[in-house]
């Protein structure tokens, strides 16, 4: 539980940054389209001190024909659908405390409140 309450906590520290408008940062930032080329590829940059890795891959969160495109998806963004799934997987769990269960809903419902910021966009 302390793994998924440190990746939330840095989800949240990341979220307050705001990409660099460098020339870099319009060539590859969220929702930036992609080639097939480069699918599956991982690109990283740091901008502002910030180290930023993005993967060209369909966004997870992206609906409609959004969702068929190839973008580029900051890590996080992939990282948090991660999170999710395992987060759902303990809320099935037998052994867990039902203290443990509302620390693991609130957690949830915290990053997908955090979602749209992290996969969103201008991320």
């Amino acid at each position: 539980m302390k793994k998924v309450g440190a990746v939330v906590v840095s989800m949240i520290v990341a979220s307050s940054f705001i990409s660099s408008t460098s020339e870099a940062a319009a060539k590859i930032s969220n929702g930036v389209s992609c080639s097939t080329s480069k699918k599956n590829k991982t690109t990283t940059f740091t901008s502002k001190g910030v180290k930023d890795t993005y993967k060209c891959t369909f966004n997870p969160t992206a609906t409609g024909s959004a969702a068929k495109k190839l973008v580029w998806v900051n890590s996080d963004c992939l990282d948090g659908e991660k999170l999710i799934a395992d987060l759902n997987k303990s809320l099935i769990d037998p052994t867990l405390s039902e203290s443990e269960k509302t620390s693991t809903k609130t957690t949830l419902e915290t990053y997908l409140n955090l979602r749209s910021i992290v996969c969103g966009k201008g991320w």
